[in-house]
């Protein structure tokens, strides 16, 4: 079985009632199937531009609204390299525009390791934390998202470091910033706190390497703090400090 097995079916659902009369749900376009392929199938945009080609011929504008008849074109597609085939929309749907409410939402559960239910797979992230996602350490929020760009909370960065101090052999828990609200976001002088006691726990010289400076005077994002954090764990890698799991 391949990765295509990891697609949930698509629902079926009625239309909106507004006002007494029926509310058609908003198209799909192609850049919005072709993100939630990405995220569902675990496939980057390009290759669900090879899906498309092969369905299709060509790939579409990203505005493009999308039909049944289309997906049904994709489904084939992916059922000529299954051995258990895929029935990506309901037997019963009828021929016409692709809507949103045909969507399913991601399945309930943990989500798999190193991927989130909120950006495709060629979002920065994934580079970003390259090497935090292979530890395998707790970055996404319970509904398994990445939330990249909202500000980082104290909770989450101690989580985090906890989980890093047992992957590293390391004692102790990490101290709280000192100056952080535990359930709001820490500021940049938090984290360069934070930063410098890693880098004292971990056995690496003490430095603001990596750290903008630009960081220090705002609140950062979770994509900021976890990068600065991950690019920490690869120059400890670097040293042959750390191993992954």
């Amino acid at each position: 079985m391949g990765l295509f097995l990891l697609l949930p079916l698509f629902g079926f659902a009625t239309q909106r009632v507004q006002g007494g009369s029926a509310v058609a749900a908003p198209p799909v376009c192609w850049s919005d199937f072709q993100s939630y392929l990405s995220r569902h199938l675990a496939i980057t945009l390009a290759e669900a531009d090879v899906l498309a080609r092969a369905a299709w011929g060509a790939v579409p504008a990203p505005e493009t609204p999308l039909t049944v008849e289309q997906v049904r074109a994709i489904e084939a597609v992916i059922n000529q390299k299954e051995e258990e085939k895929i029935q990506l929309l309901p037997i019963d749907l009828v021929d016409g525009p692709l809507r949103q409410n045909h969507l399913v939402a991601w399945p309930s559960g943990l989500p798999h390791p190193g991927r989130f239910t909120d950006v495709p797979l060629d979002h920065p992230v994934y580079l970003a934390w390259r090497a935090l996602l292979r530890l395998e350490l707790p970055l996404a929020d319970a509904e398994g998202r990445a939330r990249p760009f909202e500000p980082v909370l104290g909770n989450d960065w101690r989580r985090l470091l906890t989980a890093l101090f047992q992957a590293a052999g390391a004692t102790g828990t990490p101290t709280p910033p000192r100056y952080a609200d535990p359930a709001g976001p820490m500021t940049g002088d938090d984290l360069r706190r934070s930063l410098l006691e890693v880098r004292s726990v971990l056995g690496l010289p003490l430095s603001d390497r990596g750290l903008e400076a630009s960081l220090v005077d705002r609140h950062p994002t979770r994509l900021e703090a976890f990068g600065v954090l991950s690019d920490l764990l690869m120059e400890l890698e670097h040293h042959g400090r750390l191993a992954s799991r």
